[in-house]
């Protein structure tokens, strides 16, 4: 090995290239290859040998050539000489997908979550033209006229030899990926959902709304990561009421295909929780009980806007599920609308400086017991 330095080593990788590959493609595996490893620490490759930094780039190249539908391709495997014709002690995992946000965060996090060490992460991300079938036409480290950018993930962790847990894996980061996907896709509908029940608020002219107004347009100002988005009708049946789903209404993971509406399409509240509904003002916050698959692995937070009859019942809720930005943990609390008008009642229970997310934390706990 002994290469000097990353431009020695990819130097190295292209003379290797050449020598192994004739056609034409050869100009192409080498702009990939190039930008493969250019943005690698030196250290985490010094000790690899050229011939499986070839394997490697080579193995991910083939899987790259064609993405039939935009549709992303994940190939987890153990390489070896005989089968692959390049070896490591670990198990590889390799993504082809349409560029988006959140997907490594989202995939590191998943694969954490199985216990899993990652041991080598590469992320380039390339400017691409594809034919109607998928199939590579023009490939490009900057922006040219008629390209998209596609993310290309090389992910080695501890090697496993169980091909049962490995098919998991491949499930469950394809589950992840179809979140991200989703998620991103339908962020600007998301976006305008808020604004049409802002804009709702704002119509019924009732001072007692401004600062529900103020804190829904705070979250659509950067301080919230919408993933996702559904309608729900309250109804009662068997004298218990309980929420029903409107199909057709979901956006982001709440999608009618992702988050299937389960038969009975009946999800029973409490009485207390009815009571709670039946309230003047028109949100619910709270966190959800389920974990993000998407961003970061927490339970996601619950923005429910509370829809009404003529008679001032509650008949509906217009939910948003996600996550506070890291924006919204730095905040001073007085910028917060709804935070900052139960500041001055409770701010005695808070020790310390107002700033931070630890009082942020705090003061939404405390929040919720005034």
């Amino acid at each position: 090995m002994g290469y000097k330095n990353i431009e020695n080593m990819l130097e190295t990788l292209s003379q290797y290239i050449r020598s192994e590959i004739e056609d034409e493609s050869v100009e192409q595996l080498i702009l990939f290859a190039q930008h493969y490893f250019s943005f690698s620490a030196f250290d985490e490759i010094a000790n690899i040998s050229i011939e499986d930094l070839y394997g490697a780039v080579l193995s991910h190249w083939n899987l790259f050539l064609n993405l039939p539908d935009g549709k992303e391709k994940i190939h987890i495997y153990n390489p070896s000489v005989e089968e692959h014709g390049w070896q490591s002690t670990h198990t590889v995992i390799e993504v082809v997908l349409p560029d988006r946000a959140f997907i490594l965060q989202s995939m590191t996090m998943e694969i954490n979550r199985y216990g899993f060490v990652n041991l080598l992460v590469l992320h380039p991300v390339y400017w691409v033209r594809r034919d109607a079938a998928g199939k590579l036409s023009e490939l490009s480290k900057t922006q040219l006229e008629g390209t998209t950018q596609e993310s290309v993930l090389h992910i080695e962790i501890n090697r496993q030899s169980d091909t049962a847990l490995i098919e998991k894996l491949k499930q469950s980061l394809q589950l992840v990926l179809r979140d991200v996907c989703s998620a991103t896709k339908d962020w600007p509908d998301c976006i305008a959902q808020m604004e049409t029940v802002t804009s709702e608020l704002i119509e019924q002219k009732k001072p007692s709304l401004q600062e529900s107004i103020e804190f829904l347009q705070w979250l659509k100002n950067g301080h919230f990561v919408f993933l996702g988005y559904r309608e729900y009708r309250i109804v009662e049946k068997a004298d218990q009421f309980g929420f029903c789903v409107v199909e057709k209404t979901g956006l982001g993971i709440l999608q009618d295909g992702i988050a299937k509406v389960p038969g009975a399409n009946f999800f029973p509240i409490s009485t207390d929780t009815y009571k709670l509904l039946n309230t003047d003002n028109p949100l619910m916050i709270t966190k959800a009980t389920s974990k993000a698959t998407v961003h970061r692995p927490v339970f996601m937070d619950y923005i429910g806007i509370k829809q009404y009859d003529v008679a001032g019942a509650v008949i509906g809720e217009k939910r948003f599920l996600g996550l506070y930005a890291s924006s919204a943990y730095t905040c001073e609390l007085d910028d917060i609308p709804l935070v900052r008008s139960k500041i001055i009642l409770p701010l005695s229970k808070v020790e310390g400086e107002l700033h931070g997310f630890k009082n942020f934390d705090r003061m939404k706990a405390i929040s919720h017991q005034e």
